[in-house]
C-alpha cells in the first residue's frame, strides 16, 4: 500500500499512519466507542445518515442536531 501511494500520489505514509475499516460509519462508531463518556454531546450536522444519532446513543452520548 505504501508503495502505491508513493508511486501514484506522491504521498509517503508509514504503516502506523494507515487505518483500514469497513467504511466511514464503521470508523465513526469506533471513535464514539473510544471517546464518548455518558452524557457527552455530539454535534451532528443535518442532513445526516439515520444511523449517526443511534450510534451516539448506543455509546452513551447525546446527539445535538445543527440545521
Amino acid at each position: 500500500m505504501t508503495t502505491k501511494l508513493k508511486r501514484d500520489n506522491a504521498l509517503v505514509y508509514t504503516r502506523d499512519q494507515i487505518l483500514i475499516s469497513s467504511g466511514g460509519k464503521h470508523s465513526l462508531f469506533n471513535v464514539f466507542q473510544a471517546l464518548l463518556e455518558p452524557g457527552d454531546e455530539v454535534i451532528i450536522p443535518a442532513p445526516y445518515w439515520v444511523s449517526f444519532p443511534e450510534q451516539v446513543k448506543v455509546c452513551g452520548g447525546k446527539p445535538v442536531f445543527v440545521q
